[in-house]
């Protein structure tokens, strides 16, 4: 499906191989002139890649409806029909169209099961090969392995769809020479490769050859064209036939697990499948189905935590925290959905719609005269790299009437990294219009003084691992301070996040800390219990000094 604003919002694994689709093109966002850009470059011959993408893009302004023929290289030929929705929107549907094979009741394997860019066998041809080596139950001991390569959307962004299938021709044939004779290389779509090596039987066997892979792949980089040569970083995961399964599509399942473990992992760089990873998979699954359903079951809800002025002591703002309520599971903590929701392209709606409410809640409070509250909401760094993320805080504060001044927006230092167009075009934006800009967790990332000067953001927030020890570590003391002194000299101001002792807040109130927010004060309330927190205002640093008889928070009170 493509939206109004010509950026791909939902898709399938199907769509992708159909079309040659690399994993990385096929992201929430997307811009669709970049499908329609390696559609040329990949499969079109007939004319230059330019004038086919702006004829193209020219045309959707009559939403056209006539039927996409799409020629590949290899002989495939894939339909792709357009259905116009009421918004501007579109869906795509692509069907194959070469004539299957009557003796397999499948196409035919020279010009269907092969690779359109590689020229590997293809998803459904590995498949059928995998099969036939279980055949009749005499399944031998073997390895199959899914190599996923990184950073790969950077090769396209920069040098382009062509040379980007350039780097994954030379990179199957580094597999080839890899795999040796025996085994079988596969292209399964995108950026994802597959080996089935029958000779490797052993645990420690397959751990040296996927180090052998790996060190192969980086040694030496692969010659693009005549200009470039690119290094390859991979991530991979491997299964054990019999011993993980003994059925193709679990052994597939399997392998694409271990992967996506291998690539979540900073320390390893290969993964085996493990039978819990099958459950947690199961797991997640379902909180993606059941997510979808979430907002248009009024499930979702804002929590809002208090942000504390040291020096007053009173309530002058809040964070604006998501919760899902779930009617059989009760409430979902944010770090089991929002990790799905960044992954499965569902973050941009639950996003749009928590700063949308919570934006609408805070001006009933401020234009009731109850309080006079500034609001902070973060964005993900998935979220804030999506280039509609200006049209979506623009709509948000037309649409409620918010002061942009009172709408402070938190990320990350990660979103900070690298010279991303759409991040600084977007910081530029939101200084531009008075939304100021917090530093999140600062301190456990990068920290660089270039990126704060550069971005210019208005506040840091001291990470709650260094606080929670500030009574008992010097070291965490010192930190805390340096942060505090280079915040305040750059006229940053600075909030202490995941205060829960009285120490705690001595020591910031000693060190000149502007704003305090953590369980001490309060742990984060659904909107009415926040209204009667700001209705009731009182002092809470008088009310949590070290002075008063306040005990020390156990295990069970404090943050998780």
């Amino acid at each position: 499906m493509v939206g109004p604003d010509l950026t791909l919002r939902l898709w399938n694994r199907s769509y992708a191989d159909l079309l040659g689709l690399p994993e990385g093109l096929c992201r929430a966002q997307a811009p669709y002139r970049d499908i329609l850009e390696h559609r040329a470059a990949s499969v079109l011959v007939t004319e230059g890649i330019e004038d086919y993408v702006v004829t193209q893009m020219a045309a959707l302004v009559a939403r056209p409806d006539a039927p996409i023929i799409v020629k590949h290289a290899s002989g495939r030929v894939v339909q792709v029909d357009r259905l116009w929705l009421d918004d501007g929107s579109f869906l795509e549907l692509a069907r194959e169209t070469a004539p299957p094979n009557p003796e397999h009741g499948r196409p035919q394997e020279s010009a269907i099961e092969r690779d359109d860019i590689t020229s590997l066998p293809n998803r459904n041809n590995f498949l059928a090969l995998l099969e036939k080596s279980l055949a009749n139950g005499t399944t031998q001991p073997g390895t199959l392995l899914f190599v996923g390569l990184e950073d790969f959307q950077d090769v396209n962004d920069f040098l382009g769809h062509a040379l980007g299938n350039a780097l994954l021709r030379g990179v199957a044939e580094r597999l080839i020479n890899i795999a040796g004779p025996d085994g079988i290389v596969a292209r399964l779509t995108g950026v994802e490769f597959a080996l089935l090596m029958p000779e490797i039987t052993t645990t420690d066997d397959a751990a040296v050859f996927a180090e052998r892979l790996i060190h192969n792949l980086q040694r030496d980089a692969i010659a693009v064209g005549s200009t470039f040569e690119i290094d390859v970083n991979a991530s991979i995961g491997i299964t054990r036939l019999p011993d993980d399964g003994d059925e193709p599509g679990q052994l597939m399942r399997n392998a694409d697990l271990a992967l996506s473990r291998a690539r979540a992992s900073r320390s390893r760089r290969y993964h085996f499948f493990q039978p819990e990873m099958d459950e947690e998979a199961k797991r997640l699954g379902l909180i993606k189905l059941e997510l979808r359903h979430a907002l248009e079951r009024d499930e979702l809800v804002v929590f809002y935590q208090p942000k504390i002025d040291i020096r007053s002591g009173l309530i002058i703002g809040m964070e604006a925290l998501l919760r899902w309520k779930h009617p059989e599971h009760g409430m979902i903590p944010p770090g089991q959905f929002i990790p799905v929701a960044e992954r499965t392209g569902l973050i941009s709606p639950i996003s749009d719609w928590m700063m949308r409410e919570s934006c609408r809640q805070t001006r009933v409070w401020n234009d009731s005269g109850i309080a006079d509250l500034k609001l902070a909401v973060n964005l993900s760094t998935v979220q804030f790299r999506r280039q509609s993320v200006i049209g979506s805080i623009t709509a948000i504060l037309e649409d409620t009437g918010f002061d942009p001044e009172k709408l402070e927006i938190e990320v990350t230092e990660s979103v900070l990294l690298g010279d991303d167009d759409v991040v600084t075009e977007t910081f530029s934006w939101l200084k531009a219009i008075g939304i100021p800009i917090a530093i999140d967790d600062f301190g456990t990332g990068y920290s660089s003084l270039s990126y704060l000067m550069r971005f210019a953001a208005d506040t840091v927030k001291i990470d709650a691992s260094f606080i929670k020890n500030l009574h008992d570590s010097p070291d965490g003391q010192t930190i805390t301070r340096a942060i505090i002194s280079l915040a305040h000299s750059l006229r940053m101001k600075v909030v202490a996040e995941g205060i829960e002792l009285p120490e705690h807040l001595a020591f910031l109130r000693s060190e000149d800390c502007d704003i305090g927010q953590g369980y001490l004060f309060s742990r984060p309330v659904p909107g009415a219990e926040f209204e009667a927190l700001i209705k009731t205002q009182t002092n809470f640093v008088q009310k949590h000094s070290v002075t008063s008889e306040n005990r020390r928070l156990g295990p069970d009170d404090r943050r998780v």
